[in-house]
């Protein structure tokens, strides 16, 4: 199991093992079992290529993105709850913000990038909750900015 970690304080909290120094896989543990993991840093950007990066040194299945996050719907899915990814959405993708953003579309750009489907893990966790993983580029700034 591959195991991406944004941060080094999120990897301290979640590894009984070695931390990775950067986006090369180590070997580490997780709860007693074996993993590997790699750093691939906060934010949609950064991400994609330091888990491109770590994905590119090796060949191991499941790749879990395990990190610290919010919720827009906490009756649905409670901090601390286990989310088994359906889709990855960037949800903040266009021009202005709140009521007035207007989206890629509306733009004349290609909308298909915004939303990607994801494969589902071969045998989940009983406890997870598949549903979208939404990207943000920023924090809202309400609640009506959120929805």
């Amino acid at each position: 199991m591959l195991v991406l970690v944004p941060t080094r304080l999120e990897a301290e909290l979640l590894l009984d093992g070695p931390c990775p120094a950067d986006w090369r896989p180590v070997d580490t543990r997780i709860a007693g079992r074996a993993a590997r993991a790699a750093l691939v840093g906060f934010g949609p950007v950064a991400a994609a290529v330091l888990g491109a990066l770590a994905l590119r040194e090796t060949a191991e299945e499941p790749v879990w993105l395990v990190g610290l996050a919010g919720t827009y719907r906490p009756d649905w899915l409670p901090v601390g709850a286990l989310l088994t990814a359906t889709e990855a959405i960037c949800a903040d993708v266009g021009r202005g913000r709140g009521d007035t953003l207007v989206g890629p579309e509306a733009l004349g750009l290609e909308p298909s990038w915004e939303r990607v489907g994801l494969a589902r893990a071969p045998a989940p966790p009983p406890d997870a909750i598949p549903g979208p993983l939404v990207t943000v580029g920023r924090a809202s700034g309400s609640r009506a900015e959120a929805a």
